[in-house]
């Protein structure tokens, strides 16, 4: 997922003009909050009779528009960004979230209507609904595991291919899970139960650091079956570049030891590499695309235009080969396409920002503003892409609408 306030000011991407609009958004909306907040309080809280409820109220109100510096502050001094730090920081942001956005819709509805009382009761309409859909999303969503069934044709794939399941998901953010092992346990049952051909993971198995990935965490994930085996790429949460105290752990020495336990594990980890999947004398090519450091100012500025090509990824592969093509981001789609590769492109990273409403045609999310393409399946002359909204979470606990997916993929002979 892009970069959050969990290492924010360890950005390297070069899009100035990105990271100022972001700042611009987030002091706006905390302006508009503190505004509002005081217009409320001159108007209304302050002529409430009961000094304990002014007291109260005006309280919440000062420390909920202060959570953020909060987290700014602590991000700042801590010496290093340990797990437990970070899952503190992302419940602060949670908290503030739960606060704030209900109070927003209450002001709303209050500015809507001419006539105070309409006012006051369309306010409190709005903001209870706003805080009731967003601790659904704490309590039930954030959980509530998806199983996504999708059929591709393909003039190109192989008749022995006809009905190869892929089962995909993306995105685990171990360290930022609230109970880890039961929450991939699940997980796993899950996969288990699709009889799957070929399992593939996109990225980000990690929030921060590789021992987020620990030895019962691994112990469930190795459990994971699937005819042709798991294969898996590197997310940009998988680089190490989010680790504050870099000296005692450098990215390097983080990312080799990530890559040392997914080994482990059982799984095909794919680093600019292709392997070969075989049904009699047919094969099909599986190509993973290794997250690169200068990859980090598209994860980062999604707006930027990708102007690095994985070409090194395909050397060797036969180009009328069938080939899948795994990257964390969706934006190298383009890329892959132009090689004349990824008949079927798997990507993440997007988690939809953890929040969108389907209902038919119509899909919505925050998450349009920055891609183009944010979730689900695209398709452009034959080539698909498909994003999985991932598992876990970055930067709060809440999923609105965007459950947590796994994505099983049947390929079809046309």
């Amino acid at each position: 997922m892009p970069n959050d306030f969990c290492g924010w000011q360890h950005m390297l991407s070069p899009n100035i003009l990105y990271l100022y609009m972001i700042a611009f958004i987030i002091i706006f909306i905390a302006a508009t909050v503190a505004m509002l907040d005081l217009t409320a309080y001159v108007k209304h809280i302050s002529r409430w009779k009961s000094p304990r409820l002014r007291i109260l109220a005006t309280g919440m109100l000062i420390v909920s528009n202060l959570l953020p510096a909060f987290i700014i502050a602590a991000n700042r001094f801590m010496h290093d960004n340990s797990s437990v730090s970070m899952s503190a920081g992302m419940w602060v942001f949670t908290v503030y979230l739960l606060l704030t956005l209900p109070r927003l819709a209450f002001y709303a509805g209050m500015l809507a209507a001419r006539h105070k009382r309409l006012g006051r009761i369309l306010g409190l309409v709005l903001g209870c609904t706003t805080f009731a859909i967003m601790l659904y999303g704490l309590l039930v969503t954030r959980t509530d595991l998806h199983v996504n069934e999708i059929r591709a044709e393909y003039p190109n794939l192989p008749q022995t291919f006809d009905g190869y399941r892929i089962v995909f998901f993306s995105d685990l953010h171990i360290g930022a899970l609230l109970n880890a092992e039961k929450e991939i346990d699940s997980l796993v049952s899950r996969i288990n139960g699709l009889d799957a051909d070929l399992v593939v993971f996109g990225g980000d198995i990690v929030n921060i650091r590789y021992s987020e990935l620990t030895t019962d965490v691994a112990y469930h994930l190795k459990k994971i079956r699937s005819t042709d085996g798991v294969v898996c790429v590197l997310g940009n949460h998988d680089t190490g570049v989010y680790i504050k105290d870099s000296i005692s752990l450098p990215k390097a020495e983080n990312r080799r030891r990530l890559c040392d336990s997914i080994e482990k594990m059982g799984w095909n980890l794919l680093r600019d590499s292709t392997i070969y999947v075989y049904r009699g004398k047919d094969s099909i090519s599986v190509t993973g695309i290794d997250f690169k450091d200068r990859m980090l100012e598209y994860g980062h500025s999604p707006m930027t235009d990708v102007d690095y090509t994985p070409s090194a990824a395909y050397d060797g592969v036969p180009e009328h080969v069938f080939n899948i093509t795994v990257s964390h981001l969706p934006q190298m789609w383009e890329k892959i396409t132009v090689l004349g590769r990824g008949d079927l492109t798997l990507s993440g990273h997007v988690h939809a920002t953890q929040a969108k409403i389907e209902m038919g045609p119509v899909r919505l999310s925050p998450a349009m503003m920055l891609y183009k393409e944010w979730s689900g399946m695209y398709e452009r002359s034959g080539k698909r892409l498909y994003i999985n909204d991932g598992i876990g979470n970055v930067g709060f606990y809440m999923r609105i609408g965007a459950h947590p997916e796994i994505t099983s993929i049947e390929l079809l002979a046309r």
